[in-house]
């Protein structure tokens, strides 16, 4: 047994996701310096197709001179600048060259880590195929940038919009491949759970969106935007006429100015009726405020999509106005993404039979074993099932005050029902989908047995109502906004194929008493460090060190690990205090078997 059974997740995977997201925003990058190329004219301004020798630009005159001899053989010269001056022609060579450059830059910020992680033995064998994929797409991309290139240097003063689309496509589809790699490692491998009608519409934005993109590229690729620059109408029609003018008729939707910009009017009609239809849907059905917030935004993000897009096509296509609405492509998918991935989980999905437990002591231990008096007792009290709350708790993220949680229906609980109650104790979410904040340990409770979840219910109901209202939060923005929450999970709790711990003793530690918790060290986003599972950790209030319980800092035999959860005398007969005096009372109704289990868990670690 190696323990860490409810994240499987080590430090090397997380190296390779952060490596994989840079390679992502690279690619991002390169995109949007692809399309400042594009706008600037510079695209032919490099006739050659030099992987290592064109990384070096001209160093002299004669340099400048050869390049500047080779441009003024192509038909772009010949035919549309003529006369250029070398310092003009400079400008044009340098945007071209930066593009080429900061694609060589990129192979390297993926070649490179690449062989160091092969190296080191990071990378499995059952993952190897996919990251060469990923590095074959990436070379492909250079071949289809010069294959692009090269349809413009003989009979064309333009490249082929064919051949731009399959450039900026090939792109996305590496961006998306390299994010979804990316979070296959930093979340680790899930399958696809449960998803509202909502989320499937959002994910569908998100494929009209990059659909948009291509047929973007076509009224790029023959300068379709600075025709027709009237709106709403066409050539003073709303349809015009001689869209279908060209034979075949096929042709017509790939080099037929005037059909191309229409396709492209109407899929951006499309998409906002779609994104507003999901917006009202979404604000008539839902009160939670970050959900409707988070639509509103998406609704942002398209309403400056569609201003600056028919600003830019009544202004004739201006460089400024065009690379706004190409990064505004970027900023809708990204608040579609946005709400997808922060979306919260659909309570309907649970089934109320596994819920149906009235085992009243399993549910008085699971009660006192989880520690929930520890947090939530309230401020004043002795009783530990007065649940009113009022504890303040300092974390590097803010302050939390712990929540009443007792049954008053008004202040606490008492309203919910077992779907509720299942929904925030292994999801961490709250009845009108708001997330809570992590400091609140589902992230270790998701491992409890349903038949645990279902007997604290029942337990709960007995317990006596509290009428203290809950104090407000103090947390740092954005994690103040609990919608953000939701990528916090995406990110370091995935919600599917969680894997609930067979051994009892892994059971208590990592689900019920949650000691990682505390005991493990947190990443930059508050996540915990699996690599250093139980090493210790800083105390989040600021205040000292929580100590390392791995065996190997530890020092303890099996009966020292006993004789401490049962009396809390350490063997050298210092006495547990503070918080740890109370998770030693709470520990009280495990049986001598089940400490003699965690202690064997704890010893197991490696």
């Amino acid at each position: 047994m190696t323990g860490k059974a409810q994240i499987n997740i080590s430090s090397a995977d997380r190296q390779i996701a952060m490596w994989l997201f840079t390679v992502a925003g690279f690619v991002v990058l390169m995109v949007l310096v692809g399309g400042l190329t594009r706008l600037t004219d510079s695209g032919l301004s490099i006739t050659e197709w030099a992987p290592i020798r064109g990384a070096i630009p001209p160093l002299s005159h004669a340099d400048w001179m050869s390049e500047f001899n080779k441009y003024r053989q192509i038909p772009e010269y010949l035919l549309v600048n003529a006369g250029m001056s070398l310092a003009e022609f400079q400008f044009i060579y340098w945007w071209e060259w930066g593009h080429r450059f900061l694609g060589r830059v990129v192979g390297l910020v993926f070649l490179l880590p690449f062989l160091v992680f092969l190296v080191q033995g990071k990378i499995s064998r059952a993952r190897l195929p996919a990251l060469v994929g990923l590095f074959v797409l990436g070379g492909l991309q250079g071949f289809m940038g010069w294959y692009m290139v090269a349809s413009g240097l003989s009979e064309r003063v333009d490249v082929s919009q064919y051949r731009l689309a399959m450039h900026l496509g090939l792109a996305l589809i590496i961006f998306c491949c390299s994010v979804w790699l990316a979070l296959g490692y930093w979340r680790g491998a899930q399958t696809v759970s449960p998803r509202s009608v909502s989320i499937l519409v959002a994910a569908g934005i998100v494929v009209a969106v990059l659909m948009q993109s291509l047929l973007g590229a076509l009224v790029a690729g023959i300068h379709a935007g600075r025709t027709y620059t009237d709106w709403p109408l066409m050539d003073g029609e709303f349809i015009p006429s001689g869209l279908l003018s060209q034979q075949p008729v096929w042709r017509n939707f790939f080099e037929n100015i005037l059909t191309v910009q229409f396709d492209h009017r109407m899929a951006a009609y499309a998409i906002t009726a779609l994104v507003g239809w999901h917006i009202y849907k979404v604000l008539k059905t839902n009160s939670n405020p970050q959900v409707r917030l988070s639509v509103v935004v998406l609704g942002g993000a398209v309403s400056v999509q569609i201003i600056l897009g028919i600003t830019a096509l009544m202004w004739a296509v201006p460089m400024g106005l065009a690379a706004a609405h190409q990064i505004g492509a970027v900023a809708v998918l990204g608040a579609v993404g946005y709400f997808v991935i922060t979306a919260p989980k659909q309570t309907s999905t649970i089934a109320l039979a596994q819920l149906e437990n009235v085992d009243l002591q399993r549910g008085a231990k699971v009660f006192s074993v989880a520690g929930c008096a520890n947090c939530h007792i309230s401020v004043g009290q002795d009783d530990a099932l007065h649940l009113g709350g009022g504890m303040v708790f300092d974390t590097p993220f803010g302050k939390f005050v712990a929540p009443n949680i007792s049954m008053d229906p008004e202040h606490g609980i008492g309203a919910w029902d077992a779907r509720a109650f299942y929904a925030a104790v292994k999801w961490g979410q709250s009845p009108d989908g708001s997330h809570y904040f992590p400091v609140f340990p589902y992230s270790a409770y998701r491992l409890m047995r349903d038949e645990d979840v279902a007997a604290l219910w029942s337990y709960w109901q007995t317990l006596p109502a509290a009428a203290r209202p809950s104090e407000p939060h103090d947390m740092l923005w954005p994690l103040s906004m609990r919608r953000n929450i939701g990528g916090w999970k995406w990110l370091n709790m995935p919600q599917s194929n969680v894997s609930v711990p067979q051994d009892d003793g892994a059971y208590v530690v990592e689900g019920l008493a949650h000691c990682a918790q505390c005991h493990t060290p947190r990443n930059i986003m508050g996540g915990l460090k699996t690599s250093a599972w139980m090493r210790g950790a800083p105390n989040p209030s600021g205040r000292g060190r929580i100590p390392s319980i791995h065996p190997d800092d530890l020092g303890w035999g099996k009966e020292d690990i006993v004789e401490y959860l049962s009396s809390g005398f350490t063997p050298d007969y210092d006495m547990a205090g503070g918080k740890m005096a109370d998770v030693i009372k709470s520990l009280a109704p495990l049986s001598r078997v089940e400490k003699e289990q965690i202690a064997d868990y704890l010893l197991s670690l490696n």
